[in-house]
């Protein structure tokens, strides 16, 4: 569940919107923050990261172009 998009980050360029849920990243089904962050671990930055996420009950893909900042690196 989305509960803040930082300004300018590739969330907000992909048009994710506080209150949708990520279901899925890379095609792999994510039900917590900790599983969404191993899978953009695996990515470096400047890379595409496809999420399925649902908005309002409808279903969508959208592609987030990773940036620099990684929490815990």
């Amino acid at each position: 569940y989305v509960v803040s998009v930082s300004q300018n980050s590739g969330a907000e360029k992909a048009g994710i919107l506080i209150g949708d849920v990520i279901v899925k990243a890379d095609g792999k089904t994510v039900s917590n923050m900790d599983e969404l962050n191993d899978i953009r671990d695996t990515h470096k930055a400047g890379e595409n990261m496809e999420l399925t996420i649902v908005r309002s009950g409808k279903t969508m893909s959208v592609k987030v172009t990773l940036g620099e900042e990684k929490p815990g690196n």
